[in-house]
C-alpha cells in the first residue's frame, strides 16, 4: 500500500484527490473555509499556533478564554440558530450584514 493511501486509512489526511484533481479539490476545499466563521477560525488558528509552546494549563486556559469570547459572538448564534432551524449557518450573509452595519 502506498504512503497517501496509508495516511488516508490512518487518519492523517481527510481525503486524497485523484491524479490530476488536486488543484481543483484544494480550491473548492478552500473556498468552504472561507465561507466559515472567520472569527472562530482564527481562534483556532491561535489555538494552534500556540500549543507547542505553551504549557497545559496556559493552552486550556486560553481555549477557555476563546470559548468565552465565542459563545458572545454573532457567528456562534448564526451557527446555534442554523442548527435549531435545521438549516446551513450563512456565516456569507453574517458578514455582508455586519459590512452594511458598519458603514
Amino acid at each position: 500500500m502506498n504512503e497517501p493511501i496509508l495516511a488516508h486509512r490512518d487518519g492523517a489526511v481527510q481525503g486524497l484527490a485523484d491524479p490530476g484533481s488536486a488543484l481543483k479539490e484544494g480550491i473548492a476545499m478552500a473556498q468552504i473555509v472561507a465561507a466559515g466563521p472567520e472569527r472562530a477560525i482564527a481562534r483556532i488558528k491561535n489555538l494552534c499556533r500556540h500549543a507547542g509552546e505553551n504549557t497545559l494549563e496556559a493552552q486550556l486556559e486560553l481555549e477557555a478564554r476563546h470559548m468565552t469570547e465565542s459563545l458572545g459572538d454573532d457567528e456562534a448564534a448564526e451557527g446555534i440558530g442554523a442548527f435549531f432551524d435545521k438549516r446551513p449557518a450563512d456565516f456569507l450573509a453574517l458578514r455582508r450584514t455586519s459590512a452594511v452595519h458598519s458603514r
